[in-house]
């Protein structure tokens, strides 16, 4: 298997002031995506690179360079101080694609190496300048002469296909992209890869409040009536009927949904800004979220849009027999309704992205479950297992009463008879 490096050589030129640019792409006989390094010095005078000595030059760091070893900083020495071009970081090489200074490349320094046994070997090399470039000309022999030194004898190999006539690319284009993530679960990098999220929404729903619906005025009404004759059916429909209607400011809204979010990110999440990253051609991530419930549709909706719920809350308030309503019922067609809701995650989810052009900078911020890549398509399901609570139901009011007659009442509402007075008989007044 053979392995390539490239180490090309730019200007950035902003009139006799300019910077130089060292860009390393290594590329894998095996498939993976090549790696792509930059390097690059602080503004010197152009005059100032013509006058390096090649003499004085140390071709260590330039060996490392072309053997694909790890190198932080490479220098050149020039009659008036040390150029140091520094490995750039994330942030560096942003701003550096942002620059509007022209890029032209001054030289090309291709290497290859033959892999046996996990054994690699230097097998050919070629350097290639595509013109006389004031800035080139005395780095050419310190090209060269790293290049012999990495044991690639053969360097009077023709140059790669690109013509020396061509015009040189932009600097954009010779920068490899970037993609940062921030608070981000479940990544993929790459292409051809398939990507399966399972969704599972847990806990306990937020409490159904069916005050509202209850404190109505033609609801109380309706249901006062039917507490007076709990086997009136007419009654029991108007109930029923009354709990299902929609007054007020209430919106019906159809589907109605429950709305979902995933869990705050961890610690390490925090610390590392992604969970779950792979990188790669021809892959295959699973990846489970857990999620809690974070808002229900009103109980007015519910009741309107499922008429067994409404039947189960009349019989379960106003019983038709005994003072005990059947709650269990009521309790198992509203954990029904709510495991039949469609379920709406607030959170951007299953999102797929481009890869960003070179020089691009691409961000990637509070998603679960992300491809970036062509043809790498997502397959998502999610699952409601969410158990309602009991919901908050007013009490009752009390039913009229009807009390038998009372006797004491019925003499307190008699006529008062005059009072009695005695009539005197004979002798009565003592004679």
């Amino acid at each position: 298997m053979t392995n390539r490096i490239d180490v090309t050589l730019y200007w950035l030129r902003t009139g006799t002031i300019g910077r130089l640019v060292a860009r390393r792409r290594m590329t894998w006989s095996g498939g993976d995506e090549p790696v792509d390094e930059i390097w690059a010095s602080g503004s010197v005078d152009e005059i100032q690179i013509a006058t390096v000595d090649h003499a004085a030059q140390s071709t260590a760091e330039w060996q490392r360079l072309l053997a694909g070893m790890a190198v932080l900083k490479l220098t050149v020495v020039t009659a008036k101080a040390r150029l140091v071009l520094r490995l750039l970081d994330a942030d560096a090489l942003e701003s550096l694609a942002g620059t509007a200074a022209p890029a032209t490349l001054f030289a090309r320094v291709t290497t290859q190496f033959e892999e046996t046994d996990g054994v690699l070997q230097a097998a050919r090399g070629h350097l290639n300048a595509p013109g006389r470039h004031l800035v080139a000309q005395p780095l050419l022999p310190v090209l060269r002469a790293a290049l012999q030194s990495v044991n690639l004898a053969k360097t009077d190999l023709p140059p790669p296909a690109r013509p020396a006539e061509e015009p040189a690319p932009a600097l954009r284009e010779c920068l490899p992209p970037a993609i940062k993530f921030e608070r981000t679960r479940g990544a993929q990098v790459g292409h051809h890869n398939v990507q399966i999220n399972r969704f599972e929404v847990r806990g306990p729903t937020p409490s159904l409040d069916l005050e509202r619906v209850l404190s109505r005025p033609e609801v109380k009404a309706a249901r006062t009536a039917l507490l007076a004759d709990p086997t009136n059916a007419a009654r029991r429909t108007e109930f029923v009927e009354s709990l299902q209607r929609i007054s007020g400011w209430a919106v019906k809204a159809k589907p109605l949904v429950l709305s979902a979010t995933s869990r705050p990110p961890s610690f390490l999440e925090r610390v590392f800004s992604v969970e779950g990253l792979q990188v790669g051609n021809g892959n295959t991530q699973r990846n489970t979220f857990k999620c809690c419930v974070t808002d229900v549709p009103a109980a007015q909706n519910l009741l309107n849009n499922d008429p067994a719920l409404a039947r189960s809350l009349a019989d379960y308030l106003c019983p038709r027999s005994g003072i005990v309503g059947d709650f269990s019922t009521f309790r198992e067609n509203l954990q029904r309704t709510m495991r039949d809701l469609p379920i709406t995650l607030t959170n951007p989810h299953s999102v797929r992205l481009p890869i960003p052009e070179p020089g691009q900078t691409l961000i990637v911020r509070d998603i679960d479950g992300v491809s970036i890549g062509p043809k790498s398509p997502i397959k998502e399901a999610v699952v409601n297992r969410s158990e309602p609570p009991p919901p908050y139901i007013p009490p009752s009011p009390a039913p009229p009463q009807v009390h038998p007659p009372n006797p004491a009442d019925e003499l307190s509402t008699r006529t008062p008879e005059p009072p009695h007075r005695s009539i005197p008989g004979p002798g009565s007044f003592g004679f």
